[in-house]
């Protein structure tokens, strides 16, 4: 699944398949309750983007959706 942000990427979007779709916005900041509602433990997930981009709130979300996902799983034997 694709997740898309900004103006400049609609057009990869529009290019994509339907099922490979996930979701647009216009900034990251509007991406991360999509994004996180959609990920769970053992997903890899890449995110693409410059500095310009703004994707640091993607990423924060992310590294502290992993840091959840550890401490709940810790005492189920698993290791992340």
């Amino acid at each position: 699944m694709v997740f898309t942000v900004g103006p400049q990427m609609t057009h990869l979007r529009d290019a994509l398949p339907a099922s490979l779709r996930a979701g647009h916005a216009a900034v990251s900041s509007d991406m991360v309750a999509p994004l996180m509602a959609v990920v769970g433990p053992g997903d890899v997930v890449m995110v693409k983007g410059s500095l310009g981009t703004r994707m640091a709130p993607l990423v924060t979300a992310l590294h502290a959706c992993k840091a959840k996902s550890a401490a709940h799983a810790a005492g189920n034997g698993w290791r992340g």
